[in-house]
């Protein structure tokens, strides 16, 4: 059995029925032990004649066109089972078919009606078929009496081995939803058989055989018993776990191993080995499988098969943002930097209004939370019409997963220069951070449904070398949902608050401002907040902004949107702005593209203000 890397395809018995001169009995069984067979052409009620009446109303040479109703049918389900089985449906808009066939294939349909409906539990089916030509068209209606449902009145299921007491395999079971009084449905037998085999395996039962699998039905009481027994034989445990084609030491690759050889095996377990080879980046294969064929006392080899992924990735190119004006971006990322696993990334970024780089040295854990502790450096100089700040950071920081939380802790270390509103100041802060960020969505890239949340909480003190006392807190939200397929509704907002013992040490990284592609869209980046004594904006010590979308789909690439943005950055007594307007929304090769015209309501003379982000909505 091998752990695919991404997903495991699940191959289903295939099932044959047979009638014969069982129909004239009031129980027949079916075969006991190699295949499951349920009769599919029994007659309840009086058969319906092949030829039924046809009531011809124009005679054309060769019909263009068959349409094919199915009368009495509702579930749709029942109805996608009759499209599927019903071969006349392969004609319809055959323009060469010739009316024999036609015909042909209509004598047919009544029998593939009952076939296509047996699977569902309705063994009692009546077809009344009809056939007429209407200018040129065939009409063929079929009126189904699809008569009583066969419920389950007894159910045999059993485990007979080590795996008799094994929950997981009981819940296995239990999950199918087979009991006495539903309704008997074939697919779902199928897929009850399918599970328990895959939850015997799952728990080390690798020798389990489905040794009886029988369906009974009486056409007296229109009810069916179930029988299913399992032999699951011993349950294999982990023996040793080799490696091949790595670029590392069996030593190194051992940490991502969560059981020791002579653990009793579980498919879990394999799983979540692959997992964690996957996540850490470092290959470009991952295949892992138990050598059941070298399996010894009870006990099954894995392997692990890994081949080495690209170690360098640079990245380059031109770079645009309504906020920071045109320039140029490139990085360079290490997958591993020595045989103990450390990855190495750097970005930088030259633009009008923004000159910025980054190093980041990082020491991937290889826990199931995927632990990564990192070294962070960072310069960014950046100028907007209300601020100028030069930035040097360098910080230390562990961060993991945690129940669906992407968790960080670090110490920040913080020094620079800053002219804001006119007002020149510098500062050196180091303080604590905690940021908590959640995503959960249908796509990542496109999500139909979704949210994202961002919580984060910094402070520093005097007593801990900073030049001021502070402390701030940030709830950033993000929602996405559906009414239809041609529709989105988009919401997001931010709330945030400082408290400072000198507001005027506060960088403007840490204090609020409104404004621009990813707050107040109708106003210029940063351009609102609370104003100095010589009326220049300088930033505030609390944020609220609130925004609504609606997004109408065009196609499968292109939609457009309207929305409002409400809120502003102030100090005590807050001022809401709104802003308004409507965009273009581009699903590009390179992902999502939003453009956006956007007014400010509160200012009449304001200009529309063009707003350009690329990157996904949450």
């Amino acid at each position: 059995m091998t752990v695919p890397r991404h997903s495991t395809s699940q191959s289903f018995l295939g099932i044959s029925f047979h009638a014969g001169l069982c129909a004239l009995l009031t129980w027949y069984p079916l075969a006991l032990t190699a295949q499951d067979s349920v009769p599919t052409s029994v007659p309840t009620s009086a058969p319906v004649a092949a030829t039924a009446p046809e009531t011809s109303i124009e005679t054309p040479s060769v019909p263009s066109t068959v349409l094919i109703y199915f009368k009495g049918v509702e579930e749709k389900p029942l109805r996608q089972a009759l499209l599927r089985e019903v071969a006349l449906r392969a004609v319809r808009k055959d323009k060469q078919v010739t009316e024999s066939q036609i015909r042909r294939l209509y004598r047919a349909a009544p029998q593939q009606v009952r076939r296509a409906l047996e699977p569902f539990g309705y063994y009692s089916v009546g077809v009344e078929p009809s056939l007429v030509r209407v200018k040129g068209r065939f009409k063929a209606v079929f009126q189904i009496e699809l008569g009583q449902r066969v419920r389950i009145d007894a159910v045999d299921f059993k485990i007979i081995g080590a795996a008799e007491l094994d929950k997981t395999v009981a819940n296995a079971w239990r999950k199918t939803g087979i009991k006495v009084g539903d309704f008997f449905d074939h697919a779902r037998y199928e897929q009850a058989k399918s599970d328990v085999q895959r939850a015997l395996a799952g728990r080390g039962y690798l020798d389990a055989e489905l040794v009886k699998h029988q369906v009974t039905l009486s056409r007296a009481t229109q009810s069916a018993q179930v029988l299913l027994n399992w032999q699951s034989g011993e349950r294999y445990a982990f023996a040793e776990t080799t490696f091949e084609g790595a670029q590392f030491s069996d030593e190194f690759l051992r940490r991502y191993i969560s059981y020791e050889s002579g653990d009793l095996y579980t498919q879990t377990r394999l799983l979540n080995l692959q997992k964690r080879l996957v996540d850490a980046d470092y290959f470009s294969v991952v295949e892992v499988a138990p050598e059941t064929d070298a399996a010894k006392d009870s006990q099954v080899p894995i392997s692990v098969l890994l081949a080495p992924a690209k170690r360098s990735i640079y990245t380059y190119g031109l770079s645009f943002g309504t906020d920071s004006g045109v320039g140029v971006r490139g990085g360079l990322q290490r997958r591993w930097v020595n045989d103990r696993g450390h990855k190495l990334r750097s970005a930088a970024e030259i633009s009008q209004r923004l000159k910025a780089a980054a190093v980041s040295y990082e020491l991937p854990q290889p826990d199931r939370n995927r632990t990564n502790y990192a070294i962070n450096v960072s310069y960014r100089d950046e100028e907007t019409d209300v601020a100028r700040s030069q930035v040097s950071k360098i910080g230390f920081a562990r961060s993991r997963e945690w129940k669906g939380w992407q968790q960080t802790y670090a110490l920040q270390g913080l020094q620079g220069d800053f002219t804001v509103g006119g007002e020149s100041g510098s500062s050196t802060l180091i303080y604590p951070e905690a940021i908590w960020y959640k995503r959960v969505a249908d796509d990542l890239v496109y999500p139909n449904k979704g949210y994202a949340l961002t919580l984060s909480a910094r402070a520093g003190a005097e007593a801990l070398l900073s030049d001021t006392n502070f402390a701030a807190v940030n709830a950033d939200f993000r929602y996405i949902t559906t009414w239809n397929e041609a529709s989105r509704w988009l919401a997001r907002g931010s709330l945030g608050a400082l408290y400072t013992d000198d507001f005027a040490q506060m960088p403007p990284e840490l204090r609020y401002f409104a404004g621009g592609d990813r707050s107040l869209r109708g106003y210029s980046y940063q351009e609102l907040g609370p104003l100095n004594d010589a009326g220049n904006v300088r930033g505030g010590k609390y944020l609220a902004l609130l925004s609504g979308e609606y997004e109408r789909r065009l196609n499968d690439s292109w939609a457009i949107a309207g929305f409002v943005d409400l809120g502003n950055a102030f100090d005590s007594n807050s001022n809401v702005k709104t802003g308004v307007g409507a965009g273009l929304r581009w699903r590009s090769p390179v992902g999502l593209v939003r453009l956006d015209v956007a007014f400010a309501v509160d200012e009449a003379d304001s200009p529309a203000r063009l707003h350009l982000i690329i990157g996904p909505d949450l």
